[in-house]
Parts: C-alpha cells; structure tokens; sequence
C-alpha cells in the first residue's frame, strides 16, 4: 500500500521546556491527547501509550471513540529542538499500519517564550484515513495553543489529584 506522510508546524505561546513537559503528561489538559476518553501514557523510551479520542467530535470520525496506541522510540530534551518520537496506530484511521510521529520543539524565530513545534507522521495510508490526521495534527495544535494562553507557567491538574478525563458517571 502507498504511504503518505505529512508535515505541520505551530507556534505554541509557552516556552519548549513546558510543552516537552506537558506533551508527556496524559493528564495535564494542554497537551495533544484529547478529547475525554481514557489514556495511559509511560513516557520513556520503551514506554507505551494507549489513548482514546472520545468527544473529540468534528475530527472525520463525526465523534465516537477511537483508539490510538503506539510506543515511545526517542525522547531528547538535551538541547534544542527538543524531539518526541513514537509509533501510532490506530485500526480506524491508519488501517492497520503502524506510523511514526515526530515532533522538534524549539525556540519560536518570531516570539519570546513561543515554542515553534514542527510535527510529522510517517507511513500513513494515501487515503482518506491518512490524509485526515493533517486535519487532526492542526486542530489539536491549535486547541494546545488556546490552552496555554495566559497559563503557560502553571499546572494543569486539579486540585485534588483526580484525572480530568475518562468514564465519568
């Protein structure tokens, strides 16, 4: 099957250090996993992500919830730009295949305290289901970018500990 890959770039209003921190930390409501179903996220090398995009309504899918998993392969914060790099499948919109997502974090050219975030994915399907996730990858770096608005310095958990997301009654 023909794979596709894509490229987007963002500037996100908080430092590269925060969004490395935050990109890592399933439960912090201004990283890229979202929507409110449930995540587990081991962010080390080796280390596995499971994540469910539920709610994430005008996303192709008309709402639902998709699962997504894949594993960390390179994680690099000893200079800039900083990388994330893991693999990304998802049975509904990779079909089948195994991707790879890239994300460089550096300092914005245009912005003090911006980060400029280049993401790719590679080996996705030419089709529809692949092409989409451009589509997804700017929706959620633009939510990522609302979200650090006037907050970038501060921590996103609750107060009690309790994870924001998931099956809730």
């Amino acid at each position: 099957m023909a794979s596709y890959t894509l490229e987007v770039e963002h500037i996100i209003p908080a430092p590269p250090e925060r969004v490395f921190q935050v990109w890592l930390d399933g439960n912090d409501r201004r990283g890229p996993w979202v929507g409110t179903g449930d995540r587990t996220i081991d962010p080390q090398v080796g280390g596995k992500f499971e994540w469910y995009d539920q709610d994430f309504y005008d996303m192709g899918g008309g709402g639902g919830c998709w699962g997504h998993w894949g594993k960390f392969t390179n994680i690099d914060k000893s200079k800039c730009p900083y990388v994330i790099e893991y693999t990304w499948m998802s049975p509904e919109w990779t079909d089948e295949q195994t991707t790879v997502v890239r994300v460089e974090l550096d300092k914005s050219p245009y912005e003090e305290n911006h980060t400029k975030v280049k993401l790719s994915q590679s080996n996705l399907p030419d089709n529809y289901h692949g092409w989409e996730h451009k589509n997804a990858w700017i929706r959620i770096l633009g939510e990522m970018s609302a979200r650090f608005l006037g907050n970038a310095g501060e921590n996103d958990r609750t107060a009690t500990g309790e994870k924001w997301w998931g099956n809730r009654k």
